[in-house]
């Protein structure tokens, strides 16, 4: 499954813990191809790109980093009622896309930003 991230009103957010919460395909129909994602907002399990700091550090590290960041409520997903605009990057996916990157794993767009409204409880 492809890592995936978040950009909600302009924040990037990375999964905790590495569980899918996030997924993206891409369905050919003749010369038509359309980008679907689905994504789970589940606060508890997305916090801010920016909190976690990657630069020169292992894949252990940074899961320990991700933890430690999501140890701060300020650093979670959070969504107040109204409008929120949301993007889904994934990785992986490259090869599906028209005149995608074959080189490697790199974020690629999945969804156009999408605007919807979360509810008062």
């Amino acid at each position: 499954m492809p890592a995936c991230e978040i950009e909600v009103d302009g924040k990037w957010y990375v999964p905790v813990l590495g569980q899918l919460v996030a997924g993206a395909t891409t369905v050919r129909q003749g010369d038509t191809c359309e980008r679907f994602a689905a994504i789970s907002l589940e606060g508890s399990r997305w916090v801010l790109k920016s909190a976690v700091k990657t630069e020169g550090k292992t894949a252990r590290e940074v899961a320990g980093e991700v933890l430690r960041a999501a140890g701060d409520l300020k650093n979670r997903l959070g969504l107040a009622p109204g409008k929120q605009t949301v993007r889904v990057m994934c990785e992986g996916i490259a090869p599906l896309l028209p005149g995608g990157d074959q080189a490697g794993p790199k974020l690629h767009p999945v969804s156009n930003s999408v605007e919807i409204t979360i509810s008062k409880p």
